[in-house]
């Protein structure tokens, strides 16, 4: 009964994912423009609270009660 084996998780890097139970939630973020003399980010913020609509993202160890198996 893990995200990694349940029917809603999408996997997006190689231990994690999203979970797509339900639709994505709107969230505050704070959102950094790369760094053109690096490879980190500036740190500078571009907009410290923009809107976005993102689903919950979990490891494919995680769990929940709203598990459905594959």
């Amino acid at each position: 009964m893990k995200c990694g084996d349940c029917k809603y998780w999408a996997e997006q890097d190689e231990n994690d994912g999203e979970c797509r139970k339900y639709s994505p939630r709107k969230v505050l973020a704070e959102i950094y423009l790369p760094d053109a003399n690096s490879q980190g980010y500036a740190d500078m913020l571009v907009n410290s609270m923009e809107d976005n609509a993102v689903w919950p993202l979990t490891h494919e160890s995680y769990w929940c009660g709203e598990f459905k198996p594959i």
